[in-house]
């Protein structure tokens, strides 16, 4: 079967998150009383973490999770009169106008593209950042259309969510889709929850659960492109 509905992740599969991440943390710290440290940004990531699992486990809304993020970074300092809303509102203003994409992301999606793939990108991330994000990469034109979960009303990994995205997809074949993503958690337990085949991109050397089903395991994007351009 010959898969052309490719339904992309967008952070830490064909955006660089990490790097986006840690410019605008550095970027909006300071002002928030933060002092902007390796180590600080480090036990923020895990906060951050976090609270993500968090929201794909339905133990909390994003609106609350962006938050509650800062207020247990202000807590961990010791902070008692940082204003996590604040802290919040800068920091997702910064991360919007970061939009690096890995070195071979590009030439990814136009290989794609020229083999009539059809590119569909589905995210958790915050509304406004990630639309702020992709309009400001020269990438957006590939994507035939973007789910973002704030919108969708829920997240990767429910199946509601990748039920809806195969409604509003024009000529929708289940047997011709495929899930691109790194997360265990939200892309791959999102598209064994959906039954759908899945390309999971191992960037850390990690390993799996036995209880997951990944179609094709791949450890770079040129990997990536390989196995759809074939398949």
């Amino acid at each position: 079967m010959s898969y052309d509905i490719l339904l992309f992740d967008a952070d830490r599969t064909l955006f660089d998150f990490d790097k986006s991440e840690e410019i605008a943390f550095y970027e909006v710290a300071e002002q928030n009383g933060v002092n902007p440290t390796k180590e600080i940004f480090e036990v923020y990531k895990k906060i951050n973490l976090k609270n993500w699992e968090d929201l794909e486990k339905g133990l909390v809304t994003k609106n609350r999770l962006v938050v509650r993020r800062f207020e247990q970074l202000y807590e961990y300092l010791g902070i008692k009169n940082g204003n996590a809303v604040k802290f919040d509102d800068d920091y997702l203003h910064a991360l919007s106008k970061q939009s690096i994409l890995y070195d071979y992301s590009m030439q990814l999606v136009d290989n794609l593209k020229k083999a009539n793939k059809r590119i569909f990108l589905i995210t958790n991330g915050v509304t406004k950042v990630q639309e702020g994000r992709i309009k400001g990469s020269p990438i957006e034109p590939y994507f035939e259309q973007v789910f973002i979960s704030e919108q969708m009303g829920v997240a990767k990994p429910q199946k509601l969510f990748f039920d809806l995205v195969a409604q509003k997809i024009k000529n929708y074949n289940h047997s011709r889709a495929i899930v691109i993503g790194d997360s265990l958690t939200s892309d791959i337990q999102g598209a064994n929850n959906a039954n759908l085949p899945c390309v999971w991109l191992n960037w850390d050397n990690a390993n799996p659960p036995p209880s997951l089903n990944i179609t094709f395991e791949a450890k770079s994007l040129k990997q990536v492109e390989t196995f759809l351009l074939n398949n």
